[in-house]
C-alpha cells in the first residue's frame, strides 16, 4: 500500500500541491517519541489529524475493510537429506 500523504506533529504533509485529501488516501503516521513531539503529546497529534481529516468532509475508516487479503499457500517441508523417492 502507498500513502499519499503525512502527518507531522502539528500539520500535515501533501506529496500533490492540491493540499487536498481524495477519497481512499492512505495517511502515514509516525508514532514519536516524547524527545520528538517536542512538548506535544501523541494525543494531541491525532487530534489534530482527525481534523484535518473531519474538515475536508472524510472520515478515518479500518484499511482492512477495504484491502483484500493475500491468499497465503501452504509451505512445502524439504524432504530430509539422503532419502530417495521409492
Amino acid at each position: 500500500m502507498l500513502w499519499k500523504e503525512a502527518m507531522q506533529i502539528s500539520d500535515m504533509q501533501y506529496q500533490t500541491s492540491v493540499h487536498r485529501l481524495r477519497p481512499g488516501d492512505i495517511i502515514l503516521c509516525h508514532f514519536r517519541g516524547p524527545a520528538q513531539l517536542r512538548g506535544e503529546t501523541m494525543v494531541h497529534m491525532m487530534a489534530r489529524l482527525y481534523w484535518h481529516i473531519q474538515a475536508q468532509g472524510f472520515t478515518v475508516a479500518d484499511i482492512t475493510k477495504y484491502a483484500a487479503t493475500p491468499q497465503l499457500r501452504p509451505v512445502r517441508k524439504p524432504r530430509a537429506a539422503g532419502r530417495s523417492r521409492e
